[in-house]
This record gives C-alpha cells, structure tokens and sequence, in this order.
C-alpha cells in the first residue's frame, strides 16, 4: 500500500492526539463556566449583559417549522435562551487557531467553542497544555471557530464587539489574528468600539495571560438561536453608518441568492427557479462576487429574500424589518436562519426540496447527527409549483 507524506504526516497528528487525550498531556475536558462563575459572580467578574431569557413563537407556520427541527430546544414554542455575560479567568491559556480558551487547570470553556462537538472536533482538542508562549497582562478576544464561515464570523464574533462598547472590558486589550479577510477587516473596523486596543498575533499563537476576560458568543448554541437585539442593533448601527447606508430602506429589490458556485448543497434545478422567480421580479445574485458594502446595501432595500441554506443569509442582519424571507432548505431543516429572521422580527416562510421526507419526519440531532447533517447539506431539486405558490401568497400576506 502507497502512502504519500501529507497521509503520513495526518496519521502522526491523529496518533500524537489520541496518545495526548489517552495520557491527560492533552486538552480533553471541559467546563461551562456560566453555570460556575454565576454563582460567585465577584469572584469570577461575572457580568450579564440585559437581555431576555426566553422568546416565544406564536404564529401556525413558525411553530410547524420549530417543531421539525432538533437543535434548538424548546416547549410548545417557548425557547429557553442562555444568559450572554462576560467573566474574568485568571492565568487563561487562549488559542488562536481556534478561539479557544482554557482555565489555569486545563479546563476547555465549552462556551468558547458554543458546542461540545465542534469542540472535539477542533485541533486544540488533545493538544498539550504546555507550549504556551507567557503574555503577561489582560486581555480578551472575538476570534472563535469557523471564523472562514462569513456566517460564523458575523454573528459568533463580530457581535461580541457589543460588549467592549458596553464597557465589560476595561483595561482589556484584544487579541486578534494578524490574517483577516478582506471581509472580516472591514467589518471588525467598522465595529471596533473606540479607544480599544488592538494586539495582532500570528494565527497559531497560543498564550498563557494574566488575565482573560471571556465575552460569551451571543448565540445560545449551534443555530444562532435568538440574538439579543442590542448586539443586532449595535452591529447594523455600525456598519450602516460606516457605508453610509443611513436613509429609509425602499423596500424595492427582490433577491435570489444562488449557491451555482458552491462544491455541495447545489440547487439542482436552479435555471428554473431563477427564471421562475424572474416572472416575480426577482434578480439571481452569486453574493461572493459582491463587495461587503454592496452586499449590505443591497439587503438594505430588500423587500423579499429567496435563498438555499447559505451562510448569505446572515446579510438579513441588513435588512430591514418587514423583509419576507422564504429559505429552501435541502432534506432537512437547519434553523439558523430562522433563528436569526425571528430576533430581527422579519417573516420567515420555507420550503424543502422535492427529494425530502413528505411526512417531514426527519432525524433529531441527539440521536442520529451524522444523517441529519447529510440531509442538510444534500444537493436537492425544488418543486417549481410549490415554490410559485409560496411567492404568491408572500406577496399577499
């Protein structure tokens, strides 16, 4: 049997890792420190950012879709939602590869990584907890994993700028790699509260500090769930005015975002529905193709969304309250972008592909992850008349 080095070398990596978790050299446990530094909040400099602690969904076609899903927990529509706070942890070990942070004990801040199994997931999991350069000081970070996702980016980490604008912070300067997209600059200096400071580092710099002071991503878990709407407002705030994006949406553009370009999740019929939806008043856009600020003016004046699953949802964070967004999602639901519609209080409808269960019965992510996720990311076709009649009656409702 051939092998060539970079298999060579990736075996090394998963043989070093498990030997690592096997012998405790490793980073392998984790801790939620919510649920500690809340009950010694001078201890630990446990901060809540105002917010509300539960979100309700009334309406027939959202209930249908909540009940669908499995990643957001929730009680005949009532969905419990995590605190957002910020804490202090002395003698912090921070990873910026990942966004990752650990106690002076080894312990992984399951927060950082928003969910167990991305955690695990991750490189810094079964890594050594000894080669960490000392940074002597205090300090604070937004990076995170998935950060190359514009959806994870957005949302996970720009958001928590909110925080240093709401003072959790003070006397913290914040860590951040020196590689940034063109995209994640932009909008980072757009955000940036005044009078931080900013300590760029090589992305796979790993530094023990003096003290660390943890902002939580304001998502609750895996699927955005429900953003606060002060971290929502505070971002749109920002980016608007630094596009000058700052007048009364029109409400004039209809938009269809294509994923022709994306390697999976391809809309299979696509031609079809884009002239369909061309019938409408609909113009197909690859958004990769647009410039950040195009992107944002655009969903400024949007009156319709129609969209695959796509991290270009997340531009709904520009688009104006009374925007209808219709998701088509492949063979199962993945409620992100519901999620986020909701916090905005924009209308949400869907549809799924032609391919999928009709009973809509699908599998729950605690028992079957692995099938669901290739449900979701499934290439797909979309029933032409069930999508023109979804159009109509978005534009009667």
């Amino acid at each position: 049997m051939n092998f060539n080095f970079n298999q060579i070398k990736a075996h090394a990596k998963h043989v070093k890792r498990r030997v690592y978790l096997a012998t405790g050299y490793g980073f392998r446990n984790c801790l939620e420190i919510a649920a500690l530094a809340s009950r010694a909040p001078e201890r630990w400099g446990y901060h809540e950012l105002a917010g509300k602690t539960s979100h309700t969904i009334n309406d027939k076609r959202s209930l249908e879709y909540l009940g669908m899903q499995s990643y957001i927990p929730q009680d005949k529509g009532e969905i419990k939602l995590r605190p957002v706070f910020s804490c202090n942890i002395a003698g912090a070990k921070f990873d910026m590869r990942t966004g990752l942070v650990a106690t002076a004990d080894n312990e992984i801040i399951l927060e950082s990584g928003v969910d167990l199994s991305r955690i695990q997931s991750s490189t810094f999991y079964g890594s050594s907890k000894y080669d960490f350069s000392y940074l002597p000081g205090t300090y604070t970070s937004i990076w995170g994993l998935f950060t190359h996702n514009y959806g994870h980016w957005m949302i996970e980490c720009l958001l928590r700028l909110y925080a240093l604008q709401a003072n959790c912070c003070q006397g913290a300067r914040l860590l951040m790699p020196q590689e940034l997209t063109p995209v994640q600059r932009e909008s980072f200096l757009a955000c940036i509260p005044d009078n931080v400071e900013v300590v760029y580092l090589p992305r796979l710099s790993r530094v023990r500090v003096d003290n660390f002071v943890f902002l939580s991503p304001p998502t609750g878990g895996t699927s955005f769930y429900f953003v606060p709407v002060n971290h929502l407002e505070f971002a749109r705030g920002r980016i608007f005015k630094h596009f000058r994006c700052t007048r009364q949406p029109t409400l004039a553009n209809r938009i269809f975002i294509s994923r022709r370009k994306a390697a999976y999740r391809q809309m299979l019929n696509q031609d079809e529905v884009r002239r369909l939806l061309e019938r409408y008043g609909f113009t197909a856009y690859d958004l990769e193709d647009l410039g950040f600020g195009d992107q944002v003016a655009l969903f400024h004046d949007a009156e319709m969304v129609v969209s695959p699953h796509s991290s270009g949802l997340i531009n709904l964070l520009f688009a104006p309250r009374l925007t209808k967004v219709l998701e088509i999602s492949a063979l199962a639901p993945e409620p992100s972008f519901f999620s986020l519609s909701q916090a905005l209080g924009q209308r949400y409808y869907y549809l799924f592909g032609r391919e999928a269960n009709s009973s809509r019965n699908f599998p729950r992510r605690s028992n079957e992850p692995q099938r669901l996720r290739d449900l979701i990311n499934s290439d797909f076709n979309v029933d032409l008349r069930e999508l023109e009649e979804t159009i109509k009656g978005m534009e009667h409702d």
